[in-house]
């Protein structure tokens, strides 16, 4: 007789997962009572469990349970933690918080406690590296602005005779705003310099010319320009990080060189070495930082899906061989990063 009770369906890992869990576990219990296979030794009924669960539940027994050896020699054990996995858990409030709440200080008026809470983003373009021309044949050089937004001085003494400053009333300016009213002032400082490019708090500037020494007669001229600039409206640099007349710079998480535009060496690293996201969060963060590299990286959308369905608001967190094979298919295509030309008006375009 319990020779001719077939097993039940192997668990399917889509679609519902709670309620396709609840269909596996009652035709497994209803299965176990008919054959008998419940007076058999724990050993033989985990055995068994374990054989007709499928390839997939399976792969989620092994990867994701951590079970000791003991109680992988427990059926019910392994039932209640593969209940634990693929039932939803729910969220329990453990304490609340209010967010977005404004303290006044004392001494602050009212206006100025609103102001603080309530501010008017300051919006920037920061073209960054797309201005960056085929024309480039190097050199480059690269120098940092001394005084940035946080530079406050709250008396004259401070101040450096016959440099600019400027003053931010912390009432309108929050530490959200100020970064991009800086941004602007130097945009405005060093608008109309052919070949410099601020970017946040550094400058770049490119030499281009059909040959080296073309390049670097250009790059010269353009220097001065921008020291000039500098000057006149007293700009100050600072000279330790000054890299001059290079063929070859680290910029903003990329390498600039006369070949091409290539992904940081140290960033690729980075991506090799994380290990694989166990929550929610930690799917974001690989999300957010591969995304740095999207330009090098041909079908990462496509290749990132899967994931990306894990972060979505109202889905169970299910870590399943799809998403493990997701992330090695990122991590082989971060090792074949190539070396991107500078965008060239000159030549032909193809839309991939």
């Amino acid at each position: 007789m319990a020779a001719t009770i077939p097993p039940p369906a192997p668990m399917k890992l889509s679609g519902n997962l709670s309620a396709n869990w609840e269909i596996f576990r009652a035709e497994y219990e209803d299965y176990a009572l008919a054959t008998e296979l419940v007076d058999k030794p724990e050993g033989v009924q985990a055995a068994t469990l374990r054989s007709v669960m499928g390839a997939e539940c399976r792969h989620v027994y092994k990867h994701n349970l951590n079970l000791s050896n003991e109680e992988q020699a427990d059926v019910t054990v392994i039932l209640n933690s593969l209940e634990r996995y693929f039932k939803p858990a729910k969220n329990v409030i453990y304490e609340r918080y209010v967010f977005g709440c404004c303290k006044q200080e004392e001494g602050s008026t009212s206006e100025e406690m609103g102001l603080m809470h309530f501010t008017i983003p300051e919006e920037l373009r920061v073209e960054g590296l797309n201005t960056v021309d085929d024309s480039l044949t190097m050199p480059l050089t690269r120098n940092t602005v001394v005084r940035a937004y946080h530079d406050v001085f709250t008396s004259p003494v401070e101040a450096v005779p016959g440099e600019v400053h400027f003053e931010l009333d912390p009432a309108v300016c929050t530490t959200q705003l100020a970064p991009e009213v800086y941004h602007r002032k130097q945009h405005e400082l060093l608008e109309g310099l052919e070949g410099v490019e601020p970017i946040a708090d550094d400058i770049l500037v490119v030499g281009c010319g059909d040959s080296e020494d073309e390049a670097c007669k250009d790059h010269d001229a353009k220097l001065v320009a921008l020291l000039d600039r500098c000057r006149q409206v007293k700009l100050r640099l600072s000279v330790k990080k000054l890299q001059f007349r290079v063929s070859e710079l680290r910029f903003h998480g990329h390498i600039l060189s006369a070949a091409g535009l290539k992904a940081d060496p140290e960033k690729v690293r980075a991506v090799l070495e994380m290990p694989a996201p166990s929550d929610v969060k930690g799917v974001q963060r690989f999300i957010g930082f591969v995304t740095y590299l999207a330009k090098f990286l041909p079908r990462l959308s496509e290749v990132c899906e899967p994931l990306r369905r894990l972060t979505d608001k109202d889905a169970v967190w299910h870590w399943l061989p799809k998403h493990d094979a997701a992330v090695r298919e990122i991590k082989q295509l971060v090792t074949m990063t190539p070396v991107l030309r500078y965008y060239n008006v000159s030549k032909p375009v193809t839309v991939q």
